[in-house]
C-alpha cells in the first residue's frame, strides 16, 4: 500500500486519492484489530480508543500526523477552589482513563500522509497512551514533574516503537502493544471509522471551538487572516453596463457582503462548517445559518432547527473548514488545539490558586502544596505556547492584515462559546476540585 499523490509515492503530505483512502482505511482497520487487548482480564479498565481521518487542507502544520480529541460530556463541570470566586460552568472534557465504548477517545490521523507514516504515528501514539496510563497510577508518579516523566516515557516509547518497525514489522508492532497494555492491567480496545465526526458531535463541539477562537489570541488572529484573504478579495471585474457595475459594488461594499463572507469563512474554520443564506432576494434576505443548528439536506438546501422551529433554506453557500470522508460535513482546524487551551486553563488556574492563597487564612501546608505547581505550570504553559506556533504552520504566517472592520461590530469574538474547559470526572460530567491541577 503506497500513498498516491501528484507529487509521487513518496510526498510527505499531498492530495488524497480514492486508491489511498481505501489502502489507509484497511491499514487502520487491522492495525485497531491487532492493538486491541484480547481477552481483557476481569477488573481491567479499558482504554478505549477510535481511530478516524482527518484532512486539514494544509491549513495547519505538515508535520500534524495524529491529534487526540477528547470526547464532551453533556452536563457542565463546576470548579470549585477555595479563596476564589465562582466560576461559570465550563465544559467538560473526559480524559483517556474516563472514555467509554460510547465515548471513546479519538485519534484523528491525518490522512494525506503515507499510509505507512499514518500507521508508524498511530503505533506510536497508542504506546504512549498506554505507557502514559500506567505512569498515573504507578508509585514512581512525582505529580510536580509530570511533564518531565511523560517526555521522558514518550521518547522511550517511539524509539521501542520505531525499533520493532524496523526488526518484526508492522503487525509485531501493533501485537506488542496489546500485550503491554493488558499485562499493565490497561487493555486497549481499538476501533476505526472513516469519518471522524457527525452532525450532533459538531453541535456539541461548536461552543468548544469558539472558546478556542476566543481565548487563544494567535490562533484567533491565524483565523481571521484566513477570513480577510477570502473575503476582502472579491471585487467586480469585466465588461458590461455601468448599471450593472454599480449594483455588483453595491452588493459588497452597501450590502455587507464581504462582512458576511468574513464571518462565512470565520465560521467553516473554527465550527468546521459556515452557512450563508441569500434568501429569496439576494440582496436582501442574506443571512448566517447558526452551524450547530443545521442540517444538510442537499448541495444548497440545508434545515434549520431552533428549538421546535424548523426552517428550510434553498439558496445556501457551504464551506468547510476541514474535509472527511463519507461525509458533507466539515472538520474544524481548531480541534488540535482544543486540548492545549484545556491544559492552558488547568495551569493557569494552579497559578491563580497560588496567588490567591498568597494571604489569608490558607493552612500552611496546603499553600506548600499548591506552590510545588508552580515550576510545572510555568513549563507547560511555555510549551503551550510553542506547540500552539508549530501547529499553526504556514497560516500563523499568512501575509494578511486583518481590517478593524472585518466582522460586525460588537462581533470581534464569537458566540455562543463555552465559559471554560475541565476536565469531567466521568461520563455525566460533575464537579471538579481546583486542586486537582
Amino acid at each position: 500500500m503506497k500513498f498516491v499523490s501528484d507529487a509521487g509515492p513518496d510526498a510527505g503530505y499531498g492530495t488524497v486519492t480514492t486508491s489511498h483512502m481505501a489502502g489507509s482505511a484497511y491499514a487502520l482497520t487491522e492495525l485497531a484489530l491487532l492493538a486491541s487487548s484480547a481477552p481483557r482480564p476481569s477488573g481491567s479498565r479499558v482504554l478505549h480508543v477510535r481511530l478516524a481521518h482527518f484532512e486539514h487542507g494544509a491549513a495547519l502544520s505538515l508535520q500534524l500526523f495524529v491529534f487526540s480529541v477528547l470526547p464532551a460530556v453533556s452536563e457542565p463541570v463546576v470548579l470549585m477552589a477555595p479563596g476564589l470566586p465562582p466560576r461559570p460552568p465550563a465544559v467538560g472534557l473526559l480524559p483517556p482513563d474516563k472514555a467509554t465504548e460510547q465515548q471513546p477517545l479519538t485519534f484523528a490521523v491525518t490522512v494525506n500522509h503515507p499510509v505507512r507514516v499514518q500507521v508508524e504515528h498511530v503505533l506510536a501514539t497508542l504506546a504512549k497512551l498506554a505507557a502514559r496510563q500506567e505512569l498515573t497510577v504507578g508509585a514512581a508518579l512525582r505529580v510536580a514533574e509530570i511533564d518531565i516523566q511523560a517526555a521522558e516515557t514518550d521518547a522511550r516509547e517511539e524509539t521501542a516503537v520505531r525499533d520493532t518497525l524496523r526488526s518484526q514489522g508492522w503487525r509485531a508492532a501493533a501485537r506488542a502493544i496489546s500485550a503491554r497494555a493488558a499485562a499493565a492491567g490497561l487493555p486497549l480496545a481499538v476501533t476505526y471509522a472513516p469519518t471522524l465526526m457527525g452532525p450532533r458531535d459538531l453541535a456539541v463541539r461548536a461552543p468548544i471551538l469558539r472558546r478556542v477562537y476566543n481565548e487563544m489570541p494567535e490562533v484567533r488572529l491565524a483565523v481571521d487572516k484566513a477570513a480577510t484573504l477570502l473575503s476582502q478579495g472579491w471585487r467586480a471585474v469585466g465588461a458590461g453596463s455601468e448599471q450593472v457595475a454599480s449594483f455588483a459594488r453595491d452588493l459588497l461594499d452597501v450590502g455587507s457582503t464581504r462582512t458576511y463572507l468574513a464571518h462565512l469563512a470565520r465560521d467553516a474554520f473554527v465550527c468546521g462548517n459556515g452557512y450563508l443564506s441569500f434568501g429569496e432576494v439576494a440582496d436582501e434576505d442574506i443571512r448566517l445559518l447558526p452551524p450547530e443548528q443545521v442540517t444538510i439536506l442537499g448541495r444548497t438546501t440545508v434545515q434549520v432547527a431552533d428549538g421546535s422551529t424548523r426552517a428550510v433554506h434553498h439558496h445556501v453557500m457551504h464551506m468547510t473548514g476541514g474535509e472527511q470522508l463519507n461525509s458533507p460535513y466539515g472538520l474544524s482546524i481548531l480541534e488540535p488545539f482544543v486540548n492545549l487551551q484545556l491544559d492552558r486553563e488547568i495551569h493557569q488556574l494552579s497559578l491563580d490558586i497560588v496567588e490567591a492563597w498568597a494571604h489569608g487564612s490558607v493552612p500552611e501546608a496546603a499553600r506548600a502544596l499548591a506552590q510545588e505547581n508552580v515550576p510545572l505550570a510555568h513549563r507547560r504553559l511555555e510549551h503551550i505556547a510553542r506547540q500552539v506556533a508549530q501547529t499553526l504552520g504556514g497560516t500563523g504566517q499568512l501575509q494578511a492584515e486583518p481590517p478593524a472592520d472585518l466582522y460586525f461590530p460588537g462581533h470581534e469574538l464569537m458566540a455562543p462559546a463555552a465559559s471554560g474547559l475541565a476536565i469531567a470526572d466521568g461520563p455525566d460530567g460533575g464537579t471538579a476540585d481546583g486542586n486537582r491541577s
